[in-house]
């Protein structure tokens, strides 16, 4: 399971891992105002009125199928893209998720923000 919140989510989870007796393991791999080191998963929201206009730009046309809270997949920058889909103030928006690192995975994040700053 990747816990994505604050830390004391991961900790609560870690603690009755370890205290129940259950056959897991555990990686903590903690946000990056606590993480000297790179991250192992990176974590990005595409949110607010423009966001959809900005993902199907991104993904080179529309992005269907994707029902509230379900997941899939989109493209950017060539990379398939694992993504939740939700929304904040009733706009619709995608969260991107995946390994971390990478010189590719970072110029898909700027390609992001530059679009978020430009608009759809």
């Amino acid at each position: 399971a990747n816990i994505v919140n604050k830390p004391i989510n991961a900790n609560w989870t870690m603690y009755h891992a370890l205290k129940g007796g259950f056959d897991v393991s555990l990686d903590l791999d903690s946000r990056a105002l606590d993480n000297k080191g790179r991250r192992k998963c990176y974590r990005f929201e595409v949110q607010g009125p423009n966001a959809w206009g900005i993902l199907e730009r991104l993904n080179g046309g529309p992005i269907e199928g994707f029902k509230f809270f379900g997941m899939g997949e989109i493209g950017i920058a060539g990379r398939k893209v694992r993504a939740l889909r939700h929304g904040m103030a009733g706009a619709a928006g995608l969260e991107l998720f995946g390994p971390g690192g990478g010189r590719r995975r970072r110029a898909a994040g700027c390609r992001i923000q530059d679009l978020f700053h430009r608009g759809p």
